[in-house]
């Protein structure tokens, strides 16, 4: 299966790609913002380039160190941070000195770039950011689930759950990292309607206030 994000792993011996796709159910794609597909890898040393892209990419490194090299510019990121990768067609790629396992989940929809705003990141060019524990369990758990039920709708509720989860817990709310987020389920109504609602809280809150949050963190 060809890689979602990097080029040209399908034949390395040295390298461990597992990813997934969603596809997002009616009410989910009424939120404006969904997760598009998510994955992990483990790299050895080397350079790694990365795919253009139509969605925006929240990338982190789990465990060891890379260098993001986009547009001859470098980032160097540590176990726990994190950054987000713009859409589009962009000269980036990954270089690994030694050895390095990451973890990334793709956001879709009209509403995905203010999600990436909220999360205090920057459209145009990737910005370091330390991940939160429950940020980097919950983006696991998404690729759990995503790999799963990869290219059905099945897990469509969960995975928007998470996706807040992620959200809440960059803004400091407490996030329950217990089996109700591991467990496969399907919602009933009322907790459709929650996640609905939910979004629609999140849209009202007005842009100065993310802003001064942003630059205090």
């Amino acid at each position: 299966m060809e890689s979602y994000l990097f080029a040209d792993v399908e034949a390395a011996a040295d390298t461990m790609v597992v990813e997934g796709y969603h596809k997002p159910g009616s009410l989910t794609r009424s939120s404006g913002a969904w997760i598009h597909a998510a994955g992990t890898a483990m790299f050895e040393a080397g350079r790694r380039p990365i795919k253009p892209h139509d969605q925006w990419i929240w990338f982190a490194v789990e465990e060891g160190e890379a260098t993001l090299v986009w547009q001859g510019h470098e980032l160097t990121l540590k176990q726990q941070e994190t950054c987000f990768l713009p859409a589009g067609n962009r000269d980036a790629a990954l270089q690994i000195d030694e050895s390095v396992r990451c973890v990334w989940i793709a956001l879709e929809g009209p509403l995905a770039p203010m999600v990436v705003r909220k999360m205090g990141a920057l459209l145009h060019m990737p910005l370091k950011q330390g991940a939160l524990p429950s940020q980097m369990y919950l983006a696991k758990q998404i690729v759990q689930v995503i790999v799963r039920h990869t290219d059905t709708s099945d897990a469509t509720y969960q995975l928007q759950h998470l996706m807040y989860g992620m959200l809440a817990s960059h803004w400091g709310q407490p996030v329950a990292m217990d089996a109700m987020l591991s467990h496969e389920w399907t919602p009933c109504a009322p907790i459709s309607t929650r996640t609905t609602s939910l979004w629609r809280r999140w849209r009202q809150f007005p842009v100065c206030r993310w802003k001064r949050s942003a630059s205090a963190s």
